[in-house]
C-alpha cells in the first residue's frame, strides 16, 4: 500500500471494505449476489481512480478516460472477497475497461446539481444491476459514491502543504 494519505485512501476505498456489509441493502435485492459484488467492486475501483484524478489534477478534459489502477492493486481484494472467484486477470481487465468507459460517460453527463456526475454514475451502476432500479437503491449507491469521493478528497486536502 502507498504510504501517502491520498493514495492510501484511494486503495482503502475499494480494497479494504466489507462489500457484503457496506452494500447489504443492495445485495439483498439482487438475484445473483456474486455478480452484484463484482459490479460493486468494479464501480468502486472506477470511482477511486476518478476521484484521484479530480483531486490531484482538477477536472480532466472531457475525453480523457479514467485510468485503471495497476493490476496488483486489484488482485488481493478481488481474491479475498471472492468477487472474482476464478476469473482470469484478462477477464477482469476487460470488464474494467468496459465499465470505466460507461461510468466515465455517465459522469460526464453531470448536471449543475450533480457537477461531478457521481449521482449519474451511481444511477448507471443501479441500472446495470437492476434494469429499472428502485429509487432507494439509486439513492443508497449515490450516498456511498459521495462518501467514497469525499474520503479521497479529504485525504488529499489533509496532505496539501497549504493545509498544514
Amino acid at each position: 500500500m502507498h504510504h501517502s494519505s491520498p493514495y492510501a485512501a484511494v486503495e482503502a476505498s475499494y480494497r479494504w471494505i466489507d462489500y457484503r456489509l457496506a452494500y447489504a441493502q443492495v445485495l439483498e435485492r439482487h438475484g445473483d449476489p456474486p455478480a452484484c459484488l463484482l459490479e460493486l467492486f468494479v464501480f468502486r475501483v472506477w470511482l477511486a481512480q476518478f476521484a484521484l484524478l479530480r483531486v490531484l489534477d482538477g477536472a480532466p478534459p472531457a475525453r480523457q478516460a479514467t485510468p485503471r489502477p495497476p493490476w496488483w492493486l486489484l488482485s488481493k481484494q478481488a481474491e479475498a472477497t471472492g468477487v472474482t472467484r476464478d476469473a482470469a486477470h484478462a477477464g477482469l481487465a476487460a470488464l474494467l475497461e468496459q465499465r470505466f468507459g460507461q461510468y466515465d460517460a455517465a459522469a460526464r453527463a453531470g448536471t449543475p446539481d450533480d457537477p461531478l456526475g457521481l449521482e449519474a454514475a451511481a444511477a448507471a451502476l443501479a441500472g446495470r444491476l437492476f434494469g429499472q432500479p428502485d429509487p432507494s437503491v439509486v439513492d443508497a449507491l449515490a450516498r456511498r459514491a459521495r462518501g467514497q469521493y469525499a474520503g479521497i478528497a479529504q485525504a488529499y486536502d489533509a496532505e496539501r502543504p497549504d493545509a498544514r
